[in-house]
């Protein structure tokens, strides 16, 4: 995932980070925990492959007392 490193970057700026992605699977960030999964499409329909359709949501909180996610 190109965009890996951002995922701490977020983390740093917000105390909660709202992630959805189709795409990748394992973030293999573990302060993001996957919330649920979703069937969606995009508009228009790009007629991408049916498992992008799947669409996983993360969730991240940084600690009480905490600025950022760090």
């Amino acid at each position: 995932m190109p965009s890996r490193p951002l995922l701490e970057a977020f983390r740093t700026a917000a105390p909660t980070v709202l992630l959805a992605d189709s795409r990748v699977k394992v973030l293999g960030d573990d302060a993001y925990r996957k919330r649920t999964v979703c069937e969606a499409r995009t508009w228009p329909d790009l007629n991408e492959f049916e498992e992008f359709n799947r669409v996983r949501i993360y969730l991240a909180e940084a600690c009480p007392g905490k600025a950022g996610g760090n």
